[in-house]
């Protein structure tokens, strides 16, 4: 190298170290990025797909860029070399790729995809497994979708009885669907979804819609306030209750023939308690603190038959004329009384405390409940009687378990009257040799042990109904040794509140999200008869109270606690 050569590179790298940070351009010719584009050629609509543009290269290993369009009007910029994409119809889609290097040049990849349409699915179609009440508003529950997404779909629900299609109509959408019925049957299920293209996707119900009986749900209004709630109905169809004012007081009502009546204008509170076939009411009225009992006659003339009984007080039982009524003090004492042709006259007890609690009277007058006969150490002792003519008698017990007490003279078993019926038999409970409560009933002069907890109801037949068998809270039906357990909706329990002498029961069921709803069981045919939450939204649910010979059933409405008539039509 010359010196004149060796001075010019010297100069060169003087340059050159002035500007570090300038890239050197590479020399030669740029090579363009050839673009590659992977994806299934045919897939169904609502599939998501893989699109895969890893097999893109460039020769000059310069970096590239990725730009997709799904040819669905959707698409942009890649972050990676592989990216999802779903189809939301059915449709022949052309994918572009193109792929970009850093020196301007570009490559561009097309693939064509056949989205092939899909039917629609049901999901679910959910019928009650139980029966219905005729008229009672019931819900069925389907679930459906499409793949395509943007499909129009069109779906409707069919209903047949014995073969022929008796109703078909349009579903709104998927959700619950809710139907009402009033010829009684067994119904057939079918629903049909058909999208946009001509797909079509039909189920079938597992079971059929069992349909019993017709009713008409009728609201009882209020006298004003918000809340109604109703305690007895006669054989007539007519309710007794008590109805909030819109001051927020609370009145005795009678509902009858559509039209709801305040039986105590002018008191500042009152209440009914039982109504009978003939249209006599009893219950209370006065003020929250200080109760009488009163009385209405069928025209509702009002009978104040005075104070009695304690600070809460109820008006247990009418037979004809007769009006029975007990209650208790702030030292929960109990005392009873009966009023008969205008005079009243106190049950006593079946000791000298005196005590005593009507539960129940049947058509012959005879009362039942239960009266304290000892205490011991703050320890009240009760034992079941029965009060006729004026005297009043122990019923006895199953068993009577030893005190744990040194100075005591009796046992510590207990007993207590529910109810009576024409016949004269009681049910109860009363202490097993265990020292549990078992359910009883005294017959002819004997107790016999039922082999269950707790009866609530016997009919003029001998048929009993009560709650909570061996203590799993079920409720159930005896006749004659056999015992029966009624079922539920789907939830945790059912509870007996009423039974007619038809042996008809009337009770409370949960289905399985907690919604309580009345129910009705007939020993003839055992089906659990639902009628409903009480609302067409089933909102809240309802609660039973009473039913009559006939069938119609009174409850109130928990979301608005609103009374409630389920008129059982012929």
């Amino acid at each position: 190298m010359t010196r004149s050569s060796r001075a010019i590179l010297i100069a060169l790298f003087a340059v050159l170290a002035c500007y570090p940070d300038k890239p050197v351009e590479p020399g030669g010719e740029n090579h363009p990025p050839r673009a590659r584009l992977s994806v299934p050629a045919e897939a169904q609509e609502g599939t998501t797909l893989t699109f895969s543009a890893a097999a893109s290269i460039d020769d000059d290993d310069d970096p590239l860029t990725y730009e997709l369009s799904f040819g669905d009007g959707s698409g942009g910029s890649l972050q990676s070399t592989r990216v999802e994409h779903t189809y939301r119809n059915d449709g022949v889609f052309t994918a572009m790729l193109i792929v970009h290097d850093t020196r301007g040049a570009a490559d561009t990849a097309v693939s064509t995809i056949n989205v092939v349409n899909v039917a629609p699915q049901i999901r679910l179609l959910r019928i009650p497994e139980y029966a219905v009440g005729g008229g009672i508003p019931t819900q069925i529950e389907v679930q459906y979708f499409d793949p395509g997404l943007d499909d129009v779909l069109h779906a409707t629900i069919s209903f047949s009885l014995s073969g022929s299609v008796v109703r078909t109509g349009p579903l709104p959408g998927p959700g619950i669907n809710t139907q009402t019925f009033l010829d009684p049957g067994q119904y057939s299920v079918r629903v049909t979804v058909q999208d946009d293209k001509g797909a079509i996707a039909q189920e079938v119900g597992t079971h059929t819609l069992d349909i019993v009986d017709r009713y008409e749900m009728v609201e009882l209004g209020s006298l004003g306030g918000n809340l109604t709630t109703p305690t007895a109905l006669n054989d007539s169809g007519h309710v007794v209750g008590c109805s909030e004012l819109p001051n927020g007081d609370t009145h005795a009502f009678l509902w009858r023939d559509g039209v709801i009546k305040d039986l105590a204008p002018a008191s500042d509170y009152s209440c009914a308690h039982t109504l009978t076939n003939s249209g006599t009411i009893g219950g209370v009225l006065g003020s929250e603190d200080s109760k009488r009992i009163a009385r209405w006659t069928r025209d509702g003339a009002l009978s104040d038959l005075g104070t009695c009984c304690g600070e809460i007080v109820a008006v247990v039982a009418l037979s004809g004329s007769d009006l029975v009524a007990g209650g208790s003090d702030s030292f929960y004492s109990y005392y009873s009384s009966i009023w008969q042709d205008g005079t009243r006259r106190d049950l006593g007890g079946l000791s000298d405390l005196g005590f005593s609690a009507a539960r129940a009277m049947n058509n012959r007058r005879q009362i039942v409940g239960f009266s304290r006969v000892s205490a011991y150490a703050g320890l009240p002792i009760d034992h079941a009687f029965v009060w006729e003519d004026g005297v009043i008698r122990d019923l006895g017990l199953l068993a009577d378990p030893p005190c744990p007490y040194p100075d005591t003279s009796r046992g510590c078993g207990e007993s207590s009257a529910i109810d009576i019926n024409n016949d004269g038999t009681v049910i109860g409970w009363s202490s097993g040799p265990a020292g549990d409560h078992r359910g009883v009933r005294w017959i002819e002069g004997r107790i016999e042990d039922l082999g269950f907890d707790s009866p609530l109801v016997i009919s003029s037949t001998g048929d009993i109904a009560g709650n909570g068998k061996y203590g799993s809270g079920e409720g159930y039906f005896w006749r004659r040794g056999v015992l029966r357990t009624l079922g539920s909706l789907g939830g945790r329990r059912t509870v007996v509140a009423d039974m007619n002498d038809r042996s008809t029961v009337l009770a409370t069921s949960w289905t399985a999200d907690s919604i309580a709803h009345v129910v009705v069981w007939n020993p003839t045919d055992g089906r659990l008869v639902d009628l409903g939450p009480g609302s067409t939204n089933g909102a809240g649910g309802a609660f039973a109270v009473a039913i009559n010979w006939r069938g119609d059933v009174i409850g109130v409405g928990v979301d608005k606690g609103h009374a409630i008539l389920w008129r059982k039509k012929a």
